[in-house]
């Protein structure tokens, strides 16, 4: 379980959001529910992580605590029904519990020790460490500091004598003298205070104690100044430091006896509540010092009470049912008490945008309202006067953690706490002085409104007054008006409350909430606009004639000048100066927000301005401003705007806040002026304002429009007479100056006006008076039927087409057939045309032939370009070169200035013109020749880079085409043809049947490598694409990779943004095109609705013809490739509207699906690749047949062996309908996944891959299958075969569930139980032919299971009378001897028959000829790598690799020769799969099934780059979240084919490994050599070329061996050593002169090899103890034998196996060695020695070299730890203490942990994964501080105030404790519980 755990925790603590660590969460609960013994190890550990200074940690653990408690089933004790004396004797005499009647509030408020913000470790001064000298240096530095603070270091600069300024006294902390004249109170830790009355178990007693000394040993110097200080405590008994080390906060630590459920849900041997010691820690963490733990504890606290457990606690068996009860109800009152200490001691409070956040109070009230829910009602009522008496107090934090205790006993018994005066004590709470107090009490009344309407409806009016004056006096960056409005809003919404403060008076009320519209935090622009959407409509209605809906926006306006006294009522009273103030705000609102959902609101509440005020006030109050508001929507983007032109709320003083921490006033501060731009304030980045820009004038025009339908209304109360000019001319003669204007912006947002007016006159039947006559006359305007039917009216039959007057009609028309060059561009395009002139005169001064009728007069921006361009070749040949180039440097400069100006003029009439064509449009002007309409909208489809405005074309167009409908002649065919060659502009997203473009674009995706070796690299990992033959969406993926991988050398650790930073121009054009007429073709479908196959019959025809008829394969083959062209350019469109399409229309087409299904079978390419993609959308958009279609068509042709192209359709058909659904496509997984096992081998490559792939991506769904039901419309075949591929799956993810294979061959072994189920595995994987990984740990049997299962297979194949295959085994030499003898040893030969495959070129080649009289041929990799024709041209029926991470690298020559080999299964042996990186792994799987994993780059980018990042001590959070999950996908994806055994889990009668590291000191004459090279050389010696960095780390790990490696001839320091040993008559023969010959020599003797004969009995003629001795050289080895065994220890018999021993011969001396026992020791090379040879004989270990790759030091000392070993096995390690040996040994641990965490043998089934907890995990396909790294910081004591301030943490967003104290959550949990 710990390799998973640990991930799970790391995400608990390191996830980067909260979706991450909620699923770790839960699948903590999982774990919980499959391992229910864990329950009180799980529960010990997330302590620390409710401790955590984290707050997502925190809160991540209180959800942990929820899922696990989720699946703890409930305690149900038996009632004790015995004897009453009985059970007298057995009662304990008192349980120490608090009681309401005796506890005593006052008490504690006056005696109990302040709850701060934390304990105060961080403020230590470490004195007594200190030495004089160090204070001394101390003093003098802070004195500097001081000094460079106040600048007197200037002054002393300048003669000045600052000395006497301040003493050494004054910088050495005192404390400070009691004040005697306060009298004094005597604090005390809040637990001995509730705790006296009554006393506690010793256990909790001993808790509280060490607890509660150092809460209150840092308590004393930090309460309140009001409250005096504290008297000094009663000296500790021990000393100060003893007592600090002794009160660090305890683990939880579990009892091991404590008792757990089992499987069944059923508590064994229980006799007390089971999770009594876990909640009393927790309620001892409640008094903490630390805010975090009490917050922690609270939040824990919380879940247990809403668990179901909790229903029998403080019960145990000794109670009667009565008692039990009452015993419950004594432990809730307990608690609740407990909770109510902490609310009235907490002073912890966070500011947040100004207002105070307790995250303590507010948790520990949320826990208390939990606790009151499950409470009897009159103890309830006792804890609600508790609490009445606690809000009286005169601190301000305890009546505030009073109000949130009724707050949630509001929430959670309404009924008791509206009788207990939970609602009075709440009123009288917003009156308070504080206002975090009153803010609280408006939170807490908000979601009880209607409770204090009903019960205390005399109080709403003044509670209504009480808020008003509270938003009056907030300044405007106060936070707690987001509560008051919230309130209010609440209060108005109901009925009762409503009608008592009907009318409301909005001059009075509206000025007060202006300040908060541009308040910087986003919750409080909502709240203000959410409250004005209230205020701006009538709270209370008559019913009113037109249906309003639930915002209250009504269908019909009072656009009519007659105000009835029943419509007058619907009217607010607006004067037209509020009004105005109103709407100049809101506008300003909508332009400047960057928040789209606060921009919403706005325009409702503009909407809300317009129905609910009488005409002539709007009229009064918008005319005047109408002119500005299109003035500012007209501001260029990157300008701010005048601020004369915008309103600010009136300037407020800043007041200081008035809680009672601080009282006095500060004096009036000025309101900072922001600068606006559109789209945003200047506090936003320039990006994301330019990004807002659009749409703000989008919106902006929008409510502008809605506006005019009023504007152009006759004003009431005046008579107009014929002369007069109507509003609408007025109102038109404004919009003229803007649409005439030479500025784009002012014509473009002049025609979005336009339209957006005559839009709403159409959509609401607005119109002035004549118009409206004409409307009423064609029937009753306000129903929806009418609106569709002018909606789709005709041009003639429309009162639209009337609106315009003929000034804006001429106008438009003008603007549309005008050519200039804008305003914008105009400055820049005379300075083009006037250096255009100058070029021309220079020229023709130089006589060049420029002249010409297009040159004459220099007027145009084509003129200068064709200028540029014909002029090139004339000014390359002159022959004055100097000249020459003078005149070519300014024609290019020229050339490239004109270029980027017709750029920018063409981008600004692309938008100008279709917002002109718009307003036609809309208006219903449409010309006698309709192409100046057309195009514009069609060039804004195809160009406009704004999505909104591109929108706005698309929209337009509809309604344009529904004007044309009845035209004659009638262009709307040709625009729908026109809008599907848009469509399929692409060819790299929608190839063409020739494929001319794809696989160029594919091959070299914009990455800047295209050469030979670039695409070269690619070829083996995608199969070759054609007209025919491949897979698009397998080049597609490749693409992807392409961009998000880098091209060559090791990927850097940090994840690459996907989409690449500069799309090539081109592509991009391409991408709008697609984008525009995507939105139209959607825009059109939605548009016509039901109406579309009568109104545009060729859009329809488009859609359903290539689904009329289901073509058979013979069609298919004779189809022309024009004819399926065309096919895709409809299939196209039906993918692209499928989901826009109306119900009725859907199920006309829904049976095309089999159609569609028919098409993926075609001989094109491109065909299967669009009909793949259109049943996908089909499938997405749920049709009715789309699922039924690709059961019974696509599934069947998957197995389709005649064709290859029905096959690659059918794969490629699948991958797009996984890829669309995702999650819904779990119900149908099992009837996809066995047809798609069966393609992974698949002879046809693409189909091979894309099944794999395919696969691949099914797996990672898989688990949740069990959670779904079955799909519907199954027929019984398919639901028989879903059940039979169900079992089938359970059997792939979990290998237990497979049943016993019985083995038809003779074996002359026993298999141990393990070995039995690896060999069913490795046959349920030969069944199915699939291949997998058997990496059991060394030593457990891989070879024998293996031979096992390829013998069954060789008699089977005989059985079945089927061809007979060889087999092939392919190992390191020393083995093939091995594999050969074991073969011979446990099968008969009539069954097996290997050969050794070995031996020089000759002796193979002799060999071969007789291979055929062999089944299994066993050889090595060199041999394999050098004879791979041989090899290649047999086909096998296995092929194994032994020691298979041989091929780890997918680079090396032997990996491309394994990879020819023909095997029709494919096995990987390896104890150790991953050795340094997971990479690794990709290659194992690609000889496996290729594909699987992904190619090689999109496996660096998703796997292997996280999650190496994630092991870099210095990764980030996110990356520890990315490499967490990266692991999570990996072992997911692999899981089905790897087993993994390890030696402690499966054999338990092995002895165990003891590891020891022996660690030994240089010599002199080492170190000296040591030091030499690392001090004088390295520097230069990494730098220089002559030794490179990897030559001086072998030589320095030769000097750590033995000097002897290295003082060669040729050492310079070689003769002087030699010299120097000899004056010392000694040589480099003597072992003192290397640290590990003397370490080794005393290791045998320890071990009893080497002892003289006489020291031991003469019996014994051999010893205890038999070692294998590994070196990593050979030359070592050497040094072994004949300078420490020869000469110092010649008593010991010793065999020696390395290099120099030929392969067939080794064996034998390994079989010498375990059956001789009197053979001391057996020397090897790790090389040699290391790899598969069984060395059983030996029980002793020892390393005097080391390796890199830890894998093979661990192989090595497992040849001793293998099966038959019957003593424990013994590893010793030599190291070198201070030396790079060290370092390697650190580096090997930490290749170990990337080895564990993707393969170890908790990771060996699915079940352990949670199931529909994946969903999150899914989603995030990609991705914090660990819990080491705060560990070393808090252990690491900071020194002084300025690391305080460096390990401060970052301050959470505010939205962080908006989700955890929302109210509708807490009352959802409320809910839960109780049902």
């Amino acid at each position: 379980m710990t390799s998973r755990l640990d991930r799970l925790f790391v995400l608990l603590e390191a996830g980067a959001g909260p979706a991450t660590r909620r699923a770790a969460a839960r699948q903590l609960g999982e774990v919980q529910k499959a391992h229910p013994e864990e329950l009180h190890r799980l529960l010990g550990r997330l302590m620390t992580h409710l401790r955590s200074p984290a707050w997502e940690t925190r809160v991540a653990a209180s959800q942990a605590v929820e899922s696990i408690l989720a699946n703890v089933p409930e305690w149900h004790p038996t009632p004790f029904t015995g004897k009453k004396e009985e059970k007298e004797k057995t009662e304990p005499e008192d349980n120490g519990r608090l009681r309401c009647e005796t506890f005593d509030i006052e008490r504690v408020l006056q005696h109990g020790a302040h709850l701060m913000g934390s304990e105060g470790h961080e403020y230590d001064m470490d004195e007594e460490t200190l030495n004089a000298a160090d204070s001394k240096e101390r003093l003098a530095k802070q004195r500097q500091q001081l000094n460079a603070r106040l600048g007197l270091d200037v002054a002393a600069n300048l003669g000045v004598d600052i000395s006497s300024m301040y003493t050494n006294e004054d910088l050495c902390p005192t404390k400070p003298a009691a004040n005697t004249n306060k009298t004094e109170i005597c604090r005390r830790p809040v637990q001995e205070i509730v705790t006296s009355s009554k006393p506690l178990s010793s256990r909790e007693m001993n808790l509280a104690k060490r607890k509660a000394r150092l809460a209150f040993s840092k308590q004393k110097s930090r309460d309140c100044s009001e409250d005096g200080p504290s008297a000094p405590p009663t000296p500790p008994v021990e000393p100060d430091r003893k007592k600090i080390k002794l009160e660090q906060p305890d683990e939880f630590v579990f009892e091991a006896t404590a008792p757990v459920p089992d499987c069944s849900g059923s508590w064994v041997d229980c006799t007390r509540w089971p999770l009594e010691a876990w909640a009393g820690a927790l309620q001892a963490q409640l008094f903490s010092a630390a805010w975090e733990a009490r917050h922690g504890a609270a939040s824990a606290l919380r879940e247990l009470l809403r668990a179901k457990i909790v229903s029998s606690a403080g019960q145990d068996i000794n109670m009667t049912s009565e008692e039990m009860e009452q015993a419950h109800q004594e432990w809730l009152e307990d608690m609740a008490l407990r909770l109510l200490c902490v609310l009235a001691l907490d002073r912890f409070g966070d500011f947040v945008s100004d207002q105070v956040v307790a995250p303590v109070r507010e948790t520990c009230a949320q826990t208390l309202g939990v606790a009151l829910a499950q409470l009897g009602a009159a103890r309830v009522r006792k804890v609600a006067a508790l609490l009445a008496s606690l809000s009286a107090h005169a601190q301000w934090e305890a009546r505030h953690g009073a109000l949130l205790g009724f707050k949630y006993l509001l929430a959670a018994r309404q009924e008791v706490a509206c009788e207990s005066g939970a609602l009075e004590h709440l009123i009288q709470g917003l009156g308070d002085s504080a206002e975090d107090v009153s803010a609280v009490a408006a939170g807490a009344l908000a979601p009880a409104a209607a409770a204090l309407g009903r019960r205390r409806a005399g109080a709403v009016k003044a509670v209504v007054a009480r808020l008003w004056r509270l938003l009056a006096d907030q300044d405007d960056l106060a936070s707690p008006a987001n509560s008051y409005m919230a309130l209010l809003a609440a209060l108005m919404a109901l009925p009762e409350p409503a009608s008592m403060l009907h009318p409301i008076d909005l001059a009075d009320v509206l000025p007060r909430l202006w300040p908060y519209l541009d308040h910087s935090t986003s919750s409080v622009r909502k709240a203000t606009l959410q409250t004005l959407r209230t205020l701006t409509r009538p709270l209370v209605t008559n019913q009113p004639k037109n249906g309003t809906d639930s915002n209250g926006n009504s269908d019909v306006t009072n656009g009519n000048n007659d105000d009835t006294n029943g419509e007058q009522e619907q009217y607010l009273n607006w004067t037209p100066e509020l009004l105005q103030e109103a709407m100049r705000h809101i506008y300003q609102r909508v332009l400047f927000e960057h928040v789209h959902e606060i921009q919403e609101i706005a325009v409702q509440v503009w909407e809300n301005f317009l129905k609910y005020a009488s005409l002539g006030v709007i009229l009064l109050a918008a005319c005047p401003m109408l002119a500005t508001w299109l003035c500012l929507a007209m501001q260029p983007a990157r300008l701010p705007v005048e601020p004369a032109l915008l309103l600010h709320p009136p300037p407020r003083e800043r007041r200081a806040r008035t809680n009672s921490q601080s009282e006095g006033g500060a004096g009036v501060e000025p309101r900072p002026c922001h600068k606006w731009y559109v789209g945003g304030s200047e506090s936003q980045t320039c990006a994301a304002r330019d990004r807002n820009v659009m749409r703000a004038r989008c919106l902006a025009a929008h409510i502008l429009g809605y506006l005019s339908c009023y504007l152009v209304q006759p004003a009431p109360g005046i008579e107009y007479k014929a002369e007069d000019e109507s509003p609408i001319d007025c109102y038109v003669k404004v919009m003229v100056v803007y649409l005439r204007s030479g500025s784009a912006l002012q014509r473009l947002v002049g025609s979005l006006v336009v339209s957006s007016w005559a839009r709403h006159s159409r959509d609401l039947t607005m119109y002035p008076p004549a118009l409206a006559a004409l409307t009423a006359s064609n029937g009753d305007s306000g129903t929806k039927e009418d609106q569709t039917d002018s909606k789709q009216s005709n041009e003639e039959d429309s009162p639209i087409s009337k609106l315009a007057p003929p000034l804006l009609a001429s106008t438009l028309h003008t603007a549309l057939n005008q050519a200039l060059y804008y305003d914008e561009v105009a400055l820049n395009c005379n300075r083009i045309l006037q250096e255009a002139r100058d070029l021309h005169a220079m020229m023709k001064h130089y006589k060049l032939p420029v002249d010409g009728e297009e040159l004459s007069n220099i007027l145009r921006l084509e003129q200068v370009a064709y200028l540029t361009t014909m002029s090139q070749p004339l000014v390359a040949a002159m022959k004055l070169k100097r000249v020459a180039q003078t005149l070519e440097d300014r024609r290019k400069n020229l050339q490239s200035a004109v270029n980027l100006c017709t750029i920018e003029q063409a981008s600004l009439n692309v938008s100008v013109q279709a917002a002109l064509a718009g307003a036609c449009a809309n208006l219903h002007l449409l010309p006698e020749k309709l192409n100046p309409v057309v195009r514009p909208l069609m060039e804004s489809i195809k160009k406009e880079p704004s999505e909104e405005l591109q929108q706005n074309s698309a929209d337009t167009l509809a309604v344009l085409l529904s004007q044309l409908v009845h035209r004659d002649p009638c262009p709307n065919n040709k625009v729908l043809v026109n809008l599907k060659a848009f469509l399929r502009c692409d060819p790299e997203y929608t190839p063409r049947i020739s494929l001319e473009n794809t696989e160029e674009t594919n091959g070299d995706s914009g990455s800047g490598d295209s050469g030979p070796e670039g695409r070269g690299e690619q070829t083996p990992n995608v199969p070759a694409l054609d007209a025919h033959a491949g897979i698009v969406t397998l080049w597609e993926q490749q693409a992807r990779a392409e961009r998000c991988a880098p091209r060559r050398g090791r990927p850097p650790a940090a994840a690459v943004d996907l989409t690449p930073p500069h799309e090539d121009e081109a592509r991009k054009l391409l991408r709008i095109q697609r984008r525009g007429a995507t939105l139209a073709l959607t825009s059109l479908a939605t548009y016509f609705g039901e109406e579309l196959p009568e109104k545009l019959p060729k859009l329809w025809e488009f859609i359903t013809e290539p689904l009329e008829k289901v073509m058979t394969d013979s069609e298919l083959e004779a189809q022309e490739s024009s004819a399926a062209e065309e096919i895709i350019s409809r299939l196209q469109v039906l993918e692209c509207v499928c989901g826009s399409l109306s119900l009725g229309l859907r199920a006309r087409i829904s049976q095309g699906a089999v159609a569609m299904a028919r098409l993926a079978r075609a001989q094109y390419t491109a065909l299967r690749h669009m009909a793949a993609r259109a049943l996908a959308a089909l499938c997405r958009a749920h049709y009715a047949g789309a699922m039924q279609a690709l059961i019974h068509e696509v599934i069947p042709a998957l197995s389709d062996v005649r064709s290859d192209y029905v096959r690659c359709g059918a794969a490629e058909t699948l991958a797009r309908v996984v890829d669309a659904l995702q999650l819904q496509i779990v119900p149908y997984i099992v009837l996809l996944v066995v047809p798609l096992l069966g393609r992974m081998s698949d002879h046809c490559e693409a189909v091979r891959i894309m099944s794999t792939r395919c696969f691949a991506s099914l797996i990672q769904l898989m688990p949740l299958d069990g959670a779904v039901s079955e799909p519907p419309d199954l027929t019984p075949d398919l639901k028989a075969r879903r059940r039979h591929d169900k079992q089938f799956l359970e059997q792939l993810f979990n290998p237990k569930s497979i049943k016993d294979y019985k083995i038809p061959v003779p074996v002359s072994a026993e298999l141990r139980s393990y070995q039995q189920a690896g060999v069913n595995w490795l046959r349920f994987l030969y069944s199915y032919k699939l291949h997998g990984v058997l990496c059991d740990d060394m030593g457990l049997g891989k070879t024998l299971q293996s031979i096992v299962v390829v013998a069954s297979s060789h008699w089977e194949r005989a059985a079945h009378r089927l061809p007979p295959l060889p087999s092939l085994v392919v190992c390191p030499p020393t083995l093939t001897g091995h594999w050969v003898f074991e073969v011979n040893k446990f099968i008969p030969s009539k069954f097996l028959k290997p050969l050794q495959y070995v031996g020089i070129p000759y002796e193979r080649e002799r060999l071969r000829h007789h291979v055929k009289h062999y089944n299994f041929i066993v050889a090595s990799y060199d041999i394999v790598r050098k004879d791979i024709d041989f090899f290649s041209s047999i086909k096998w029926n296995y092929c194994i690799l032994d020691e298979g991470h041989v091929i780890k690298n997918g680079k090396t020559k032997v990996f491309k020769a394994i990879k020819q080999i023909v095997a029709n299964h494919r096995l990987i042996l390896s104890g150790t799969p991953i050795q340094n990186n997971v990479l690794e792994l990709w290659s194992l799987f690609d000889f496996l099934m290729p594909g699987l994993l992904g190619t090689e780059r999109q496996f660096t980018a998703r796997y292997s780059r996280p999650i190496l990042a994630a092991r870099d001590a210095k990764a980030t959070p996110h990356q520890l979240q990315a490499g967490a999950l990266a692991c999570e996908a990996l072992h997911r994806q692999v899981l089905p084919f790897l087993l993994r055994r390890v030696k402690e889990d499966v054999l338990k009668e092995l002895p165990p490994k003891i590891t020891q590291d022996y660690y030994c000191e240089l010599s002199p004459l080492q170190r000296r050599l040591y030091e030499d090279l690392s001090k004088e050389h390295m520097p230069q010696g990494i730098t220089s070329h002559h030794t490179h960095v990897f030559q001086a780390l072998h030589y320095l790990q030769n000097v750590c061996n033995h000097p002897k490696l290295v003082l060669t001839a040729e050492h310079p320091e070689a003769r002087a050593i030699a010299a120097r040993l000899q004056d010392h008559h000694s040589s480099l023969d003597d072992i003192h002169h290397a640290a590990k010959l003397p370490a080794l020599k005393q290791l045998l003797l320890d071990c009893g090899i080497g002892t003289p004969a006489s020291d031991v009995e003469p019996e014994a003629v051999v010893s205890q103890h038999r070692a294998l001795v590994f070196c990593q050289l050979k030359k070592m080895l050497d040094i072994v034998e004949q300078d420490l065994l020869k000469r110092h220890l010649p008593a010991v018999t010793y065999l020696r196996l390395d290099g120099s021993v030929p392969p067939h011969q080794r064996h034998a001396i390994v079989t010498r060695f375990n059956n001789d026992v009197s053979i001391d020791l057996l020397l090897l090379t790790t090389a040699v020695g290391g790899l598969g040879l069984n060395l059983t004989g030996a029980d002793t270990v020892i390393f005097v070299e080391h390796d890199w790759n830890p894998m093979k030091d661990l192989q090595a000392m497992d040849r001793a730890h293998r099966i038959g070993q019957k003593k424990v096995v013994n590893v010793y390690r030599l190291i070198t203490r201070d030396t790079l040996e060290e370092k390697i040994m650190g580096l090997q641990k930490f290749k170990l942990l990337t080895a564990n965490t993707v393969i170890s043998s908790e990771n060996a089934a699915m079940e352990t994964m949670g199931t529909d907890q994946l969903l999150d995990l899914f989603n995030l396909s990609s991705s914090n501080c660990t819990p080491q790294q705060t560990s070393q910081q808090s252990a690491a004591g900071p020194s002084g105030m300025k690391s305080v301030l460096e390990t401060l943490p970052d301050l959470w967003d505010d939205k962080q404790y908006e989700e955890e104290y929302d109210m509708t959550n807490f009352i959802k949990g409320l809910n839960k519980m109780s049902t």
